[in-house]
């Protein structure tokens, strides 16, 4: 399972004003990233592999979707979710409005 010492940071930017958090991370098959939720949105794109976004709806469904390389989400703020590798060497960028520096330790968790 990832944690988050193994995000690879990458250089900040702003959106209307609000800090951008940018990471890219690797997965290997049936790796997980640990569930973990947002203060903002949170936007992704696969640059190489597949990878299972798993999240928690606003009622408390389960929604699940299988992505490849170019394919994008976007994530509301505080949506519960989760991401497993597919294929070996599945890499992903991620984006979050608010940084994680920034957020309360009650609006940033870990299962």
């Amino acid at each position: 399972m990832q944690s988050l010492q193994s995000f690879r940071p990458l250089s900040g930017a702003t959106r209307h004003g609000k800090h951008l958090t940018r990471f890219s991370l690797n997965l290997d098959a049936e790796e997980e990233r640990e569930l973990c939720w947002q203060a903002g949105l949170e936007y992704g794109v696969v640059v190489s592999g597949a990878l299972s976004l798993t999240g928690i709806d606003a009622y408390g469904r389960q929604v699940a979707a299988t992505l490849g390389v170019g394919d994008t989400w976007c994530l509301p703020f505080r949506t519960p979710h989760w991401v497993r590798g597919l294929q070996l060497g599945c890499t992903f960028i991620v984006c979050c409005e608010a940084g994680f520096d920034q957020m309360p330790a009650a609006t940033y968790g870990h299962a």
